[in-house]
């Protein structure tokens, strides 16, 4: 992720192509794991990954990125693109879910998104996404943020 993360950073500094990235986490997946076991969550994460997969164009590139979080890349897609793409991608995802032993799970997720600009780096691009990402989980009551534990 992190070479693919690169190369688009090369293609933006030398030919303008513009490029988005979005980070997506599931909420309270550690609560999940608690009260459901492992196989559950490895079950949704696929089941993420999949809706994803779905939602993205054919030309994004989506992969893990650290831990159970989710890296999306853009190519082609500019700033005034990505919130929107981010809001579809994150009620899309949040709506999915699994049938566990007689019942439908789900959990939310949070997304953050943001755009190349000039002077990035691989690591301010994820330092803006994960910043991004920690207040928006912040902001999550605690009551709503299970979405489905």
């Amino acid at each position: 992720m992190a070479s693919y993360l690169r190369g688009q950073l090369d293609l933006f500094s030398t030919h303008g192509l513009p490029f988005s990235v979005l980070l997506i986490e599931p909420d309270r997946l550690q609560l999940f794991q608690s009260a459901h076991g492992h196989e559950a969550v490895r079950s949704i994460l696929r089941v993420f990954a999949h809706t994803m997969r779905e939602v993205l164009r054919a030309t994004d590139f989506l992969g893990r990125w650290e831990g159970d979080q989710f890296l999306a890349i853009l190519p082609m897609c500019a700033e005034n693109f990505i919130e929107k793409i981010g809001h579809r991608l994150k009620a899309t995802v949040s709506g999915s879910g699994i049938h566990w032993w007689g019942d439908r799970l789900s959990v939310s997720v949070g997304v953050a998104a943001t755009s190349a600009t000039a002077g990035d780096t691989v690591e301010s691009i994820v330092g803006r996404l994960e910043s991004s990402l920690q207040q928006k989980l912040a902001e999550v009551p605690q009551a709503a943020a299970g979405g489905g534990v």
